[in-house]
């Protein structure tokens, strides 16, 4: 390319400018704005192929070459940060959402970005661990404490949103009409899986808590106290659906071509079938924060007839 495009390239406006300054002769404009216009696109072309080249290719060299802890730690922080601005911009875009429909999707997305975001601080916090003896570690290592010890409290807020949606799904589910019964009954298994879902984060939290050197005492109390409630509100529901199915398959024995009972039989089973996974994960956590689960443990056995919830082991 020449010289002059070269220097043009990043000053386009100047080029512009240069093509309406020579509109007075227009045979000269025309062809210089034709030669001008196809150096351009043909240097354009060459030079995109050839960034895009060495883009590619420095590309493939960052990706053989092994990152260390730090970098990767750092990265994962950038990445933190700036997930955490959108999630706070989501928050704002749910909390003024025109219908409750709109609210509805927005607390849903609220709720898949927080575990999401959560999850890769847990990642973050691994890399840190891992690479605690690497040169430079020391202040990632601290940055990354102090985000733990206020994720409790963090937590707390989240916990309290997220058992307010179940309550109110629980509420709609009771009031709905046939029409509804299946959506509300969607809504409430949604509810209750985002329950779970942060109290297993916040048991997973304080186990971190405990391997960064930080007071988890009082983290480790609630979050026992709250994956206990909830484990215990799992295995009344369980009972009470062991109890309605075994009157279901009664009702299906005499009447076995009945479309209605058999639709009904497999909602049960899949409300089970849900509350009982989520059963299994509390109890692991619990387990894992050195809490007796053999009561929990028994009552997995009896309802998957799977032995190897006695030693549950579940990621």
């Amino acid at each position: 390319m020449s010289r002059m495009l070269c220097l043009a390239r990043p000053y386009a406006p100047l080029l512009v400018l240069c093509l309406f300054a020579l509109s007075g002769a227009p045979g000269l404009a025309q062809e210089t704005a034709q030669d001008t216009t196809q150096d351009t696109a043909q240097d354009t072309t060459q030079d995109t192929a050839q960034d895009t080249a060495e883009d590619t290719a420095q590309d493939k060299a960052s990706a053989s070459e092994p990152r260390t802890a730090v970098e990767e730690a750092e990265a994962l922080i950038e990445e933190i940060e700036a997930d955490s601005v959108e999630l706070a911009e989501l928050r704002t875009e749910q909390q003024g959402g025109a219908s409750a429909e709109e609210r509805q999707l927005g607390a849903r997305r609220v709720a898949q970005e927080e575990i999401r975001i959560g999850r890769l601080v847990h990642e973050l916090a691994r890399v840190v661990l891992d690479g605690a003896d690497e040169p430079g570690m020391a202040p990632v290592r601290e940055q990354v404490a102090g985000w733990l010890e206020i994720l409790p409290s963090g937590l707390d807020d989240v916990i309290d949103r997220r058992r307010a949606t179940l309550e109110a799904a629980r509420l709609a589910r009771e009031d709905a009409g046939p029409e509804d019964l299946v959506t509300t009954e969607n809504d409430l298994k949604e509810a209750r899986q985002q329950v779970a879902d942060v109290l297993r984060y916040y048991a997973r939290t304080v186990v971190l808590l405990g391997a960064f050197e930080i007071d988890d005492t009082a983290a480790r109390q609630e979050v026992v106290e709250l994956l206990s409630t909830n484990a215990n509100e799992l295995v009344a529901f369980i009972d009470v659906t062991r109890e309605e199915r075994t009157q279901l398959a009664r009702l299906l024995a005499l009447s076995p071509d009945d479309g209605d009972l058999k639709r009904e039989a497999l909602q049960l089973d899949d409300r089970r079938d849900a509350a009982v996974d989520s059963l299994r994960g509390m109890a692991e956590d619990l387990r894992t924060l050195g809490i007796d689960t053999s009561e929990y443990q028994k009552l997995l056995v009896q309802v998957t007839g799977n032995v190897s919830d006695v030693g549950l082991n579940v990621s």
